[in-house]
């Protein structure tokens, strides 16, 4: 278990940095990708979907996600802290792009 540091304490993209550490600490150790189950509740779940997302998609100014060479066990979301808008620019994007 990873306890990430809180609001107000740390501010956003620290919990992703500790995240993206503490993944790349299990693999460093010799865990395979396909032995890790990532959990969160709230906004842990919100971090979880954050790691994936880097890993599929790079961010910058962050770390650079780990090499997985083969896919996670998986990833368990226990009622995420998302937000459930469309009114973001990527998904105006989206639907005027023909990616529906």
């Amino acid at each position: 278990m990873v306890i990430i540091a809180l609001a107000p304490k740390a501010s956003f993209p620290s919990q992703l940095r500790q995240a993206i550490a503490a993944l790349a600490y299990l693999l460093a150790q010799g865990t395979k990708a396909s032995n890790i189950v990532l959990v969160g509740d709230s906004a842990g779940g919100n971090l979880i979907l954050q790691l994936v997302s880097h890993i599929l998609h790079p961010m910058a100014g962050l770390p650079p996600p780990p090499i997985l060479s083969k896919p996670l066990a998986a990833i368990v979301l226990v009622s995420p802290w998302t937000s459930y808008s469309d009114d973001y620019r990527s998904f105006k994007h989206q639907q005027t792009s023909g990616n529906k």
